[in-house]
């Protein structure tokens, strides 16, 4: 595994991530009545479309509407509806007794790290003009639409996340992503991750055998994520739409440290 080490002066980073800086302005937990909330929290809870970072955001922003007293109730269910995600599992053990400032204070630094990520990538991304992309990915959505690349969104099957994501950066939905390679109009591939350790990661079904044909192909593959979404060792996986995929010697990981 290459790990691009891009030194930033990272005081210069003074603005948000279009993709996430509308936030909303929530109420009181006293007069935020829990059932107005209900629908919010389901649909988080049956988001099989969006990545862990968008996840964690709408998570942490949920939680600021939600009365105290309801919120372990939450924090509960996320815990076990996205237990492959390092990032919501990391997240749960700081906010049960935390105040709005406090989740505040941890939506601000997401929102940092987001920032410090897209700027490095920026850097990886100057020599490519044709970027492949894998599933979707709210961290990555963001970051992209304000790089203008020609982005090749793999529909990736069978949930076709890449759809959305060629939505939100106006890319281009392909399927034959091994054709492209072949014809040379593919320059590098980029995705994110659900959850990392030294040597492998977890992110959508499909990613390991792309990544080893885009070695075969001499073709840099970036891995894109945030450090919060570390482990020391990953556990057996849930979910169906994902897989464990082994960082080798083309894959270069990039988080908002380097």
């Amino acid at each position: 595994m290459r790990i691009g080490i891009i030194l930033i002066d990272f005081s210069q980073i003074c603005h948000r991530i279009s993709g996430y800086s509308n936030r909303i302005n929530f109420l009181p937990a006293s007069v935020s009545p829990i059932s107005s909330l209900d629908d919010e929290w389901v649909d988080l809870f049956q988001d099989s479309v969006h990545g862990s970072t968008y996840l964690a955001i709408q998570f942490i922003q949920l939680l600021m509407k939600t009365p105290m007293g309801a919120r372990s109730h939450y924090i509960s269910q996320m815990r076990k509806m996205y237990a492959d995600m390092a990032i919501i599992r990391r997240i749960p053990d700081e906010l049960e007794e935390h105040t709005d400032v406090h989740l505040q204070v941890l939506l601000d630094e997401l929102l940092s790290q987001n920032d410090r990520i897209r700027t490095n990538l920026t850097q990886a991304f100057e020599p490519h003009t044709r970027i492949l992309t894998v599933s979707h990915s709210g961290l990555l959505a963001g970051i992209l639409a304000l790089i203008p690349k020609s982005y090749l969104c793999w529909r990736s099957p069978p949930g076709n996340e890449g759809e959305l994501l060629a939505e939100e950066i106006d890319g281009e939905v392909i399927d034959d992503w091994m054709e492209l390679m072949d014809e040379g109009n593919v320059d590098c591939v980029v995705m994110g991750c659900d959850t990392y350790a030294e040597f492998s990661f977890v992110n959508k079904v499909g990613s390991q055998k792309l990544i080893s044909y885009a070695e075969r192909s001499n073709i840099p593959v970036f891995v894109v994520t945030s450090t919060w979404k570390h482990v020391e060792a990953i556990k057996p996986i849930r979910s169906e739409l994902l897989e464990l995929v082994d960082f080798s010697d083309g894959v270069t990981l990039l988080t908002e440290k380097g």
